[in-house]
C-alpha cells in the first residue's frame, strides 16, 4: 500500500523515481533509486508552483546522487540545486511563488 498524508492539501501517493531528467507534478513524495545513474528532479517554475510541496528520499545505496533543480535562476533556499547523496535521507521543500524553501532537511 502507498504511503498517502496532506501537506498543504492532498499529497498524492508515493511515487518511486528512477529515471533522469525527472519532472514532477503537484505535491509529491519521490522515493528516487539512483542505482543505475544520477537523478536529476526538475522543479516547476515557483510562478506556477505557488503553494506546492515536495518530500524527496533516497532510497539506494549506491554513490550516485539525487538533485533537485530550480527553473531557470530559481533557487531553493538561495542555491540554484540541492543535493542528496546517502541513502535514506530526505529533503521537504516548499514554494511560496517567488522562490523554493527547505523545511525539513534529513541530509
Amino acid at each position: 500500500m502507498a504511503y498517502e498524508g496532506k501537506i498543504n492539501g492532498q499529497l498524492e501517493a508515493a511515487e518511486t523515481i528512477t529515471a533522469t531528467p525527472y519532472s514532477p507534478g503537484i505535491n509529491k513524495i519521490l522515493l528516487c533509486d539512483a542505482t543505475a545513474a544520477n537523478i536529476t528532479i526538475n522543479l516547476p517554475a515557483v510562478n506556477v508552483a505557488h503553494g506546492w510541496e515536495y518530500i524527496v528520499k533516497k532510497i539506494d545505496a549506491s554513490g550516485n546522487t539525487i538533485t533537485l533543480d530550480g527553473s531557470g535562476a530559481e533557487t531553493i533556499d538561495g542555491a540554484a540545486t540541492l543535493v542528496i547523496g546517502t541513502q535514506w535521507n530526505a529533503v521537504h521543500i516548499h514554494c511560496d511563488g517567488v522562490a523554493w524553501y527547505v523545511l525539513n532537511n534529513k541530509n
